[in-house]
């Protein structure tokens, strides 16, 4: 809980940094770059998270990738700022949590739809209208294809997840069921 609160204040900072240049989704970028970078790397991942490793060496190379990214000099300062306080444990929670707000920034939202068999052309219009209509934000789809629901869709927009699948309806019934 600490680290999600921490997570959270660096990402706020961060992002009322980023838009008092009016560059957030640029910054966003570039925080995912860095961090795929490090994600990509298991040498990087322990160097950064090692605490043996003074904070000083890990400025040093975050300075190498930043001049390798072509990072705005703000955002290494932060990143800087975040590993003298040791705030790299909770670097990959920061970017989640940064683009959070970018996303409600933006009015944006994510959606997952869930389905047992692939939805097609058309369906997926409909229900990105549908959902649209009813979420009143841009939503980004993601579409996965899982069997066991046997039928129907789960959608997940943001923190609300709509069930409308068969075994969600089996659920109900048995639970119905039980309770006389």
């Amino acid at each position: 809980m600490i680290e999600s609160t921490a997570a959270k204040a660096y990402a706020q900072a961060l992002f009322n940094v980023a838009g008092g240049n009016k560059r957030e989704e640029a910054w966003g970028a570039k925080l995912k770059l860095i961090e795929g970078i490090i994600k990509k790397s298991r040498d990087l991942r322990i160097f950064f998270l090692a605490p043996a490793v003074s904070p000083g060496d890990k400025v040093d190379v975050l300075k190498r990738l930043s001049d390798l990214a072509e990072l705005p000099e703000e955002l290494t300062k932060f990143i800087a700022l975040m590993i003298k306080k040791r705030g790299t444990a909770v670097f990959a929670e920061v970017v989640r949590e940064y683009f959070n707000l970018l996303d409600f920034f933006l009015g944006q939202i994510n959606v997952l739809v869930r389905s047992a068999v692939e939805l097609s052309g058309d369906e997926k219009e409909n229900l990105g209208r549908v959902l649209g209509t009813k979420l009143g934000k841009k939503a980004r789809f993601k579409y996965r294809v899982e069997p066991d629901l046997i039928g129907g869709v789960v959608v997940r927009a943001g923190e609300k997840v709509y069930d409308g699948s068969i075994v969600e309806q089996l659920d109900m019934m048995k639970r119905r069921m039980l309770e006389g």
